[in-house]
């Protein structure tokens, strides 16, 4: 997992052509977007626009994707996310190929995620999004979906 401000998104340009796409995306258009699906490179980087208006003071279950790195930005408010590494996780559901998830059991970190940063996941780095960083305090988030370029 990368956490960081997006004002030093360039620092991470190195770490994949899409995931360049994806954080310039996110420097430039994201303020402006109503919820729903943007395509930045069909389905090899898209966006997912959401805007939390009832977040969640608790989630019972963590998730982890196989084929895509999500990136989490923060555009408007705080969201409380927690993370934890695959390996200390159960699964609780088989892996969902089409919608590219599985589902998972265990204890992770928590922390707070604030306006104008980012944390990137990649398939190893299991998480739980959609918490009220504070009580039904609503947020806006983009989460890029960067499809994992082979070697």
């Amino acid at each position: 997992m990368i956490l960081d401000h997006i004002a030093n998104a360039g620092l991470y340009t190195e770490l994949g052509e899409r995931l360049a796409t994806a954080l310039d995306f996110l420097k430039k258009d994201a303020y402006s977007r109503e919820p729903g699906r943007y395509d930045i490179d069909g389905n090899s980087v898209y966006a997912l626009v959401q805007h939390n208006d009832n977040p969640a003071n608790s989630l019972e279950y963590w998730e982890a994707h196989q084929r895509y790195i999500d990136v989490h930005y923060i555009f408007e408010g705080a969201e409380r996310l927690g993370y934890a590494h695959l390996s200390q996780m159960a699964v609780t559901q088989p892996y969902d190929q089409e919608e590219d998830y599985l589902l998972l059991k265990g204890n992770g970190s928590f922390f707070e995620l604030q306006e104008g940063s980012f944390a990137i996941f990649y398939p190893e780095d299991v998480h739980m999004p959609g918490l009220s960083a504070v009580e039904g305090k609503p947020f806006k988030k983009v989460v890029v979906k960067v499809l994992i370029e082979s070697a």
